[in-house]
């Protein structure tokens, strides 16, 4: 007697079935953690490390700089080899030119920022989109040439 039904599963098909289903299953904890970004780390926030990380850039900026001039908003700063390095808001981001060339963004989701150069150094005022403010003073030593 031949049997002509061949509809059943084989052991190699369902092997494969059940590894395609634990590799799914394996990778369904990352894709729900993934659905789950909290609210303060995407849209238009300021995040306050980013911030910080921005000071330092412009206090090591400033640590470099024998003049500085606060310009239509934005700071200038000539260095000892004659070069002018820009900091200014552009848009949403504040960015940094050197000879107004090239587009080196230091931060986004700004709304606004000031300088105000006060005596041995900068005081920097930065305001998110969000509303967040941060403001920090840089101090400087003063410039002795050697």
């Amino acid at each position: 007697m031949v049997l002509k039904q061949t509809k059943g599963f084989t052991l190699l098909e369902m092997l494969i079935s059940f590894s395609c289903f634990l590799v799914l299953i394996s990778l369904l904890p990352i894709i729900i953690n993934g659905m789950h970004i909290p609210k303060h780390l995407t849209g238009n926030w300021l995040k306050p490390m980013e911030v910080h990380l921005f000071f330092e850039q412009v206090g090591l900026e400033l640590r470099q700089t024998r003049s500085l001039t606060n310009q239509w908003g934005r700071l200038l700063l000539t260095k000892d080899d004659g070069s002018v390095v820009t900091i200014e808001r552009y848009g949403n981001y504040i960015r940094r030119r050197v000879n107004n060339k090239g587009h080196d963004v230091m931060l986004t989701n700004v709304k606004s920022m000031t300088f105000r150069i006060v005596s041995n150094g900068v005081e920097i005022q930065v305001t998110g989109l969000n509303g967040s403010k941060y403001q920090k003073r840089i101090s400087l030593t003063p410039y002795r040439e050697s």
